[in-house]
């Protein structure tokens, strides 16, 4: 009998003693004050410029401070593309960015750029310099179009060329100057060198990508483009060149 009585007097006495820790950690929490805002990912946007817009006092009960309206906020912001927000107990609120990267600059009345997505992004300083192709053949280059995202299909197929191109090759990516999106719908790439013109036409954009970087590997980097007039690669299984020397209007 005293063994069944001390047991739940045991029991008891863990429960209470549970539940004071469990009050006393809540008490703790619940007056923990926000001291840093800590910020990363950021490469265009600064940290001075995302406290500026979060706009949070120091001070605040960390517990008040709406994680979701935050991020809100970021994602106003033209640069910035995603937002992780996270508490950092005791006194921290850490900002993970993901940012919105220029893919191509956008001919129009104003310097533009465009990210990967077809979002139209602004030129921010004078002194913002990216080795970028100029996006022309489009009439997206105003302000009215700031944060907007293109879906033009040719257009989303050109960024999806360069995209493709920055990550497998970049050295090919940052050899091209220029890309245009035709009236009849095919892209044209012109090179940095001789603005040799690259028609990659429309569609099986992978398959002609490969076939431009094994021409450009084994013919290029031994002939140079001094006397190529163009590449065509509209072709289903081989690539059509004009050069200004004897082997003019050869097909490889």
């Amino acid at each position: 009998m005293k063994t069944s009585e001390t047991k739940i007097w045991s029991s008891v006495v863990l429960i209470v003693f549970a539940l004071i820790i469990i009050i006393a950690a809540n008490g703790w929490k619940t007056n923990l004050k926000l001291k840093n805002i800590t910020v990363s990912g950021n490469r265009m946007v600064t940290t001075e410029e995302v406290l500026k817009l979060l706009n949070i006092e120091v001070g605040t009960l960390i517990y008040r401070v709406d994680l979701t309206d935050i991020q809100r906020k970021l994602l106003e912001h033209y640069y910035i593309k995603d937002a992780i927000v996270q508490r950092k107990l005791p006194n921290t609120v850490h900002i993970k960015l993901i940012e919105r990267t220029p893919l191509v600059l956008v001919s129009g009345q104003e310097i533009m750029y465009m990210d990967e997505d077809g979002v139209v992004i602004p030129k921010r300083t004078l002194t913002d310099a990216f080795d970028l192709p100029v996006l022309s053949g489009t009439k997206i280059g105003n302000k009215n179009n700031v944060g907007k995202k293109v879906t033009n299909q040719r257009i989303q197929e050109s960024l999806l060329l360069l995209a493709v191109m920055k990550k497998v090759n970049r050295p090919l990516y940052h050899n091209i100057s220029e890309i245009q999106v035709k009236d009849s719908g095919d892209i044209v790439l012109y090179t940095t060198d001789g603005a040799v013109p690259i028609i990659f036409g429309h569609g099986d954009l992978a398959k002609k990508l490969t076939k431009l970087e094994a021409f450009w590997e084994t013919v290029i980097r031994s002939k140079g483009l001094s006397n190529l007039k163009y590449i065509d690669l509209r072709y289903e299984d081989q690539i059509v060149t004009f050069w200004n020397d004897k082997e003019s209007g050869k097909v490889l």
